[in-house]
């Protein structure tokens, strides 16, 4: 960033020097008053661009996080390979998976998770459901509906089981349980202030 910073404000002076410097040998009187405007100007767009970049949303290292992401899902993996029952290491790699959009290998770890939990961890539940229903192929290995039974036994005002549950409702075309879901969805105050 310092090197782009360096580049930046050489071309600006650059420019700077091309623009003022005709101005300051037309106005000989003022030439002073000039350069005293052509350095306020500099170190103003400076001080701008180096609050710029501290205060700004945009990740100037965005690169070399993704690849340290991507270097501890290796490590992970690893690790699950080595240690195939740690239930915290299936569910962490599961949720990353799941956030990076990797929703086949999300699901292949959830499963593997829930054949260590069956039906008592509601993560672990919900992680299948949503990574299976996110996956393009759509396919399942245990039943939705089972899964999302499951989940609101567990948790009966569970905002994302009954979300889900709705939809898995609806796809097996019980309008009348995707309603009665998705209205006890809507009868949580908190999630309605959301909606």
């Amino acid at each position: 960033m310092k090197a782009e910073f360096l580049s930046i404000l050489l071309i600006f002076a650059v420019v700077l020097t091309a623009v003022f410097l005709p101005l300051a040998k037309t106005y000989k009187k003022k030439s002073s008053t000039i350069v005293g405007l052509i350095l306020a100007i500099a170190f103003f767009s400076a001080f701008l661009f180096l609050n710029y970049t501290n205060v700004s949303n945009y990740s100037w290292e965005e690169g070399l996080e993704q690849n340290d992401i991507e270097q501890i899902l290796i490590e992970l993996d690893d690790h699950i390979a080595k240690n195939p029952l740690d239930l915290k290491a299936l569910k962490l790699a599961g949720g990353a998976y799941l956030t990076m959009e990797n929703y086949e290998m999300a699901y292949t770890y959830y499963q593997r998770a829930y054949q260590l939990t069956m039906e008592t961890d509601i993560e672990v539940i919900m992680g299948l459901i949503e990574s299976g229903m996110m996956n393009q192929t759509g396919k399942f290995s245990e039943d939705p509906e089972l899964l999302i039974t499951q989940a609101i036994s567990l948790q009966p005002e569970n905002p994302q089981a009954l979300w889900f549950g709705g939809l898995i409702a609806l796809s097996n075309q019980d309008n009348d349980l995707a309603i009665e879901r998705w209205s006890k969805l809507s009868d949580n105050p908190e999630v309605s202030l959301q909606m």
